[in-house]
């Protein structure tokens, strides 16, 4: 097996917690998956075959749904393996292992609630449904809130560690040596967690609106009002997904894929000006409905996240180049025989990486667009729907997906399912995003057709859906033979 080792910081051996601790995370989030895609192909058809109208119910179901797949399989994969990663980048052992399980459990629940509940709160109204979608806002905070209080206590230990380790150096160590270690002066590869720290707050203020937004829908009519519901899926999707995506595939993939690792000076810029626009985007949404004119200051914040996005991207690929010879690597990798095997599984993980990132050139294009639109205060040019499902299917799912098939057999020492369900991901992955942007992309035209547009939307709808199925059911049978691990603590290096 190749040294993957060199991605982390040189540290001493330490306590470190298995992979096991963090695989129920893993493979909860996969069961989310295929149970929330079954769901959506399955429900619109039954309507259908029953002649039922797909009204207000149908709208909650949809909010509970987006919510479920973007805290749910996205949000529980992300956390899994930040709980993983994490400390072994700081040379610290995981702390309160024993709280991760209760994780699951909280949002598990969390996530089933608010999908019973709120359709049927729509189509009853009883109190029974209103306080269960309530208790959903309740068991959510208390998940999202435990796994970020996991990420300061790791982030403070390694604090803790360092200043002991330059104390010990030095005997004339000071208090001011402690802050300069905790905001990492001189120290651009740790640059990284102040990034991820940010992504931790935006789960908090996410689980936080998602709380309000219970609230509001339990007091109503069971619906959640557009200004909430689009601030929870900004907070999760690009305060919390996009930024961790960002980090783990610039700090660990170039091990992986053997390429120029990412240019750690521009880290501190980058995610600084990434979380001033998605604080911008924030402020304006929350108050543009008072305060019209906020709208420019919300445009002006997607103008700044996409611009952000098209520089990472750039430098991304540049400086790991995958422009020039990624198809022919990967073709060639296919061709020789690899002295790994955990390595000739993973198959053509490299291509999936790359279609994410041209995935989330698309939605920051689009986001770019949507911000030009909200500072004319006018309403967006293109459905916003197009833009999110670039990123949350596009990017984030084929990213998770090509870092996944890689990193869990090193993780684990234990082999996915095998090369062929790699490229399967790949094909059908792609073809989920398309189905899922191109329509929305095309509704003006579509509509413009009358019937037979209307029909085609249909069609494609229901196809999006099956390739959703296939997508998630092929993810889960490829990475579940590398979750089955122990979770014994071991002596590794941190």
């Amino acid at each position: 097996m190749r040294d993957t080792s060199s991605a982390l910081p040189a540290v001493g051996a330490v306590r470190q917690e298995p992979f096991g601790r963090v695989v129920p995370l893993l493979k909860a989030s996969l069961l989310l998956g295929v149970g929330g895609s079954f769901m959506l192909a399955l429900v619109p058809l039954i309507a259908r075959l029953l002649s039922l109208s797909l009204n207000a119910w149908w709208i909650a179901l949809s909010e509970a749904y987006d919510h479920f797949q973007l805290y749910g399989w996205a949000g529980l994969f992300v956390i899994g393996i930040v709980l993983h990663f994490l400390p072994r980048l700081r040379g610290v052992p995981l702390v309160a292992p024993w709280l991760v399980p209760w994780i699951v459990y909280s949002q598990v629940l969390a996530l089933f609630l608010r999908l019973l509940s709120q359709p049927l709160l729509v189509v009853t109204g009883q109190l029974l449904w209103r306080v269960l979608l309530i208790l959903s806002g309740v068991f959510e905070c208390i998940a999202l809130g435990t796994a970020a209080l996991l990420f300061v206590l790791i982030i403070w230990r390694g604090m803790r560690q360092m200043f002991r380790q330059q104390a010990g150096q030095n005997k004339h160590a000071r208090s001011t040596d402690f802050l300069r270690i905790a905001f990492y002066a001189g120290q651009p590869k740790r640059s990284i967690e102040l990034a991820l720290g940010g992504a931790f707050v935006s789960m908090v203020l996410a689980a936080l609106v998602n709380m309000g937004n219970v609230l509001q829908a339990a007091s109503g009519t069971g619906l959640v009002l557009g200004q909430g519901y689009g601030l929870n899926v900004t907070l999760g999707l690009f305060g919390f997904l996009v930024p961790i995506a960002l980090m783990l595939s610039a700090y660990s993939l170039p091990a992986y894929v053997e390429r120029k690792g990412f240019p750690q000076q521009v880290f501190w810029p980058l995610s600084a000006a990434y979380f001033v626009g998605l604080a911008f985007t924030f402020i304006g949404m929350s108050w543009s409905a008072i305060f019209p004119w906020l709208s420019v200051m919300s445009g002006f914040g997607m103008i700044v996240l996409a611009s952000v996005l098209f520089i990472f991207i750039a430098v991304f690929l540049s400086a790991m180049r995958l422009r020039e010879r990624l198809i022919r690597r990967d073709v060639s990798s296919q061709m020789m025989t690899q002295p790994d095997p955990l390595v000739r599984a993973s198959g053509p993980f490299v291509l999936l990486i790359a279609s994410s990132y041209l995935w989330a050139g698309l939605g920051a294009l689009l986001l770019g667009i949507d911000g030009v639109a909200s500072m004319l205060g006018r309403a967006p040019f293109l459905a916003p729907e197009a833009m999110r499902y670039s990123f949350a299917l596009g990017f984030i799912a084929l990213l998770l997906t090509g870092v996944s098939v890689r990193m869990f057999p090193d993780f684990s020492g234990l082999k996915i399912a095998g090369s062929t369900w790699v490229t399967l991901l790949f094909w059908i992955g792609n073809i989920a995003a398309f189905l899922h942007v191109g329509p929305l992309l095309f509704l003006p035209l579509l509509v413009a057709w009358g019937n037979i547009g209307l029909a085609m939307y249909g069609i494609l709808f229901d196809l999006s859906g099956f390739f959703g199925v296939a997508f998630a059911i092929c993810l889960m049978i490829s990475l579940w033979p590398a979750l089955r691990t122990s979770r014994k603590v071991s002596l590794l290096p941190g």
